[in-house]
């Protein structure tokens, strides 16, 4: 009685279950079904999605830094070609990651003709650092309405005229 407690000396063990993705996340399906038939290279980058490449998805191949996974992706696709190997590459970005460094990389491959499946998946948030607005989430960071970026667009206008609109959540 009449003491406080030492909260700094008590000791508490980090719970024992790997990292996963949110409930109900979007990218879960996506991840699942890329995993099925795994016949290609996925390079990814750093991002919530990042978790595709822990089990049970065990989907990527590669991650580096923001932005690399279209990068890394690009990169891998011309090597591939200059040796005659014709294994397919995907490269995978979060839309917040795609708004701030991986537009650059889709402008690059589109541009240099790179033998590539870029995928950007999209779940309206920056899911990793806190559920932060983004460009394409249709808010500022003041929590005011914004007219949202249009990935889309972005690929249409860098010349990429292959593109599909998908629902990770259906799964075939």
């Amino acid at each position: 009685l009449g003491q406080k407690a030492d909260y700094r000396t008590v000791d508490v063990a980090p719970a024992n279950r790997p990292p996963a993705l949110c409930p109900g996340c979007p990218h879960r399906g996506f991840f699942y079904t890329l995993s099925k038939n795994k016949n290609y290279v996925v390079t990814g980058d750093i991002g919530c999605y990042t978790l595709g490449c822990a089990a049970p998805l065990n989907c990527m191949d590669s991650v580096v830094c923001m932005g690399a996974g279209f990068s890394m992706a690009h990169g891998a696709a011309k090597i591939m070609e200059k040796f005659g190997d014709d294994t397919r590459i995907v490269g995978v970005v979060g839309d917040s990651t795609f708004f701030h460094t991986g537009m650059n990389s889709m402008l690059d491959a589109a541009y240099n003709g790179s033998n590539v499946t870029l995928i950007v998946v999209d779940n309206r948030i920056t899911g990793m650092t806190g559920h932060q607005e983004n460009p394409g989430s249709g808010y500022r960071i003041t929590g005011e309405h914004a007219y949202p970026a249009d990935i889309e667009g972005v690929a249409r206008a860098f010349g990429i005229t292959d593109i599909h609109k998908v629902n990770p959540m259906d799964l075939k």
